[in-house]
């Protein structure tokens, strides 16, 4: 569940920092019209030190702020720090992300230029900074998460394929230097093989 005025709120909190924050992950998605989970919020801040980004969120924030360590998952382990807002919208907030698993340690992309590749959308009365479709996918095919973790992450990478949303040229040009690359390709291409029909951007 979201709820407007906690967005609000934590919008208002994060543009203090003055610093690049995008909405990505489930929420990414709702706002790009494409069917996800709303069960929390996840958000990425271009900020080098997250527990400074802690202090300045909780000290701001009207609601119970922790900062959480690596969690397990079922494909390995989210090895990255992640601050959580806790209340009737859960925030997770990240700085850098790090998944540990099955294709090996894949840290995302973390640079101002996959912060400036973002799209302002229509969220009630605001307009929010959310991933590119390209880096919706990234994250959704590295993780690959299913039913045991209450996710369909096979789901939501042939809705980004299938949407007309997805450019296939662009997200290409930065598998090479990816971490984990053969892997990545390898599940890319898969992906492609099986789901890119008319809907693809080439």
């Amino acid at each position: 569940m979201v709820i407007k005025s906690e967005v609000e709120e934590v919008v208002k909190i994060l543009e203090g920092l003055e610093v690049p924050f995008y909405f990505h992950a489930g929420f990414g998605l709702h706002l790009r019209g494409l069917e996800s989970e709303l069960d929390d919020c996840d958000i990425r801040v271009y900020h080098p030190d997250i527990n400074e980004v802690y202090q300045h969120v909780k000290n701001y924030s009207s609601h119970e702020v922790r900062l959480r360590g690596s969690m397990p998952y079922e494909k390995g382990t989210y090895d990255n720090q992640c601050i959580e807002i806790l209340n009737g919208t859960n925030f997770d907030i990240c700085c850098r992300m790090v998944a540990d698993c099955d294709i090996g340690r894949f840290e995302f992309p973390f640079s101002n230029d996959v912060f400036s590749d973002v799209t302002f959308l229509p969220y009630e009365n605001m307009k929010l900074p959310v991933a590119s479709p390209e880096n919706l996918f990234l994250y959704y095919l590295v993780l690959r998460r299913n039913s045991i973790d209450g996710k369909n992450d096979e789901q939501r990478v042939k809705d980004l394929i299938t949407s007309g949303k997805f450019n296939q040229q662009k997200f290409q040009q930065t598998l090479s230097s990816l971490p984990c690359s053969d892997k990545v390709q390898e599940l890319y291409f898969n992906a492609i093989n099986q789901y890119a029909g008319n809907g693809a951007q080439k």
